[in-house]
């Protein structure tokens, strides 16, 4: 049953330049902050606000919230500093559009996706991921054996060609220590992802808005870049990423990134 009372605060985990402009990145279905740590490194004039997802890690104790009502929204904006720019990873992209359309743009500056949609399922009109992955995702994804499809999804993350031993090694050891949320979080994840369509959302969204795609990503296709373009938002496409741009084409991530929130050096 979905909570409808909000009892508790948002914690962060703040890292980088704690006096530097709040960057705020979110990480994607079962992962945590520890899969998104890498980009702490890569801005290090900010301070980058790692947030775990209603469910994940040290936000486990909000695991019976729905990430989009309302309440947990507004408990959220209210947990944002001032002059933010979020930057979002895969599923989480859906809550930061969200977000952003609660906000008005009064405390968000700028957003950024990495691998992320406002529409993750494939229509007529637009490029997704086939009717039938979900159907059949829905269907084996079961309470019994939902540990072994995870084990088995984070072993798919290390087979992409364009990884580096460094970066299998990277994945494997987050994946260990990450506490692994409970079935119903990561349900209504898969859920979120099949149903959610935040198109129009995202269009008349009042920030600027960035999004990044890998070339080679089997879950976002890349050809939502020139789909976006009619929203007037920029994109860019990664050529030798797949999912992960920020572990496989790091300084390229970085320059593009700092070139949008306008810190290039």
């Amino acid at each position: 049953m979905i909570s409808k009372t909000i009892p508790q605060q948002l914690i962060f985990i703040a890292k980088g330049n704690l006096k530097g402009k709040p960057l705020i990145v979110t990480h994607g279905w079962a992962t945590d902050s520890s899969f998104t740590l890498p980009i702490v490194d890569l801005f290090s004039t900010r301070k980058v606000m790692l947030l775990d997802l209603p469910g994940y890690g040290i936000n486990s104790h909000f695991a019976n919230i729905n990430p989009y009502s309302e309440e947990f929204l507004a408990k959220l904006h209210d947990s944002l500093p001032p002059h933010c720019d979020i930057l979002s990873w895969s599923l989480s992209s859906l809550l930061a559009i969200a977000l952003c359309a609660y906000d008005k743009r009064q405390k968000i500056d700028k957003l950024i996706t990495i691998c992320g949609t406002p529409r993750f399922p494939a229509d007529p009109n637009w490029p997704g991921f086939p009717g039938h992955f979900v159907l059949q995702t829905k269907k084996l994804f079961t309470k019994e054996r939902f540990q072994k499809m995870l084990r088995l999804f984070y072993a798919l993350q290390c087979k992409s060609a364009f990884n580096s031993p460094e970066n299998n090694a990277f994945i494997k050891d987050a994946a260990k220590k990450m506490i692994v949320p409970n079935f119903e979080v990561l349900d209504r994840g898969l859920k979120s992802m099949s149903d959610i369509d935040l198109r129009v959302c995202l269009k008349n969204l009042p920030q600027p808005c960035f999004h990044l795609f890998g070339e080679h990503d089997n879950l976002v296709p890349a050809k939502q870049a020139e789909y976006l373009k009619r929203f007037k938002h920029q994109s860019f496409v990664f050529k030798n990423s797949g999912h992960m741009p920020f572990l496989t084409e790091k300084e390229l991530f970085k320059q593009i990134v700092l070139r949008f929130l306008n810190e290039e050096k």
